[in-house]
């Protein structure tokens, strides 16, 4: 048995958890996704260091972009939270009054249109990171079977 696969198990072990086979693909109930290699070693090689962390983003945001050919990136928690942000950013762009305001949606386009078939509950509902930007969540159509 290799060296990390000793130490999974034994951590695994110690905290009594369960270990399950993830048939579902990405899933943040299931702990999400594996760790490659290469980001086991870049989180290591930080880890005992102090950075700015607008410096940081700015660098993610740029891996990120380059990566997928978006404009920008943003690492988040989770997809709950990466929904709230986008929205979120959607009401606000970068208007710093704007941006403070949120929760208040007051003045700005806040209404999410979104089918039936797509508010589904992941382990998250949905609807409730829409919400927790402060927008409103409108169900448009009908969902199919």
């Amino acid at each position: 048995m290799k060296k990390n696969q000793a130490d999974r198990k034994e951590i695994i072990a110690y905290y009594n958890l369960t270990s399950v086979i993830n048939a579902s693909g990405t899933m943040t109930s299931l702990g999400a996704s594996l760790a490659i290699p290469e980001a086991i070693e870049a989180g290591a090689a930080i880890q005992n260091n102090f950075v700015r962390i607008d410096e940081l983003q700015a660098c993610s945001s740029k891996v990120i972009a380059t990566s997928t050919g978006a404009e920008a990136g943003f690492v988040t928690a989770c997809s709950a939270a990466g929904i709230t942000i986008s929205i979120a950013a959607c009401m606000a762009g970068s208007n710093l009054a704007k941006i403070e305001q949120l929760p208040d949606t007051s003045g700005l386009k806040n209404e999410v249109v979104v089918q039936p078939g797509h508010l589904i509950n992941y382990g998250a509902p949905i609807d409730q990171a829409i919400r927790l930007s402060g927008a409103k969540v409108v169900s448009v159509g009908t969902a199919a079977l």
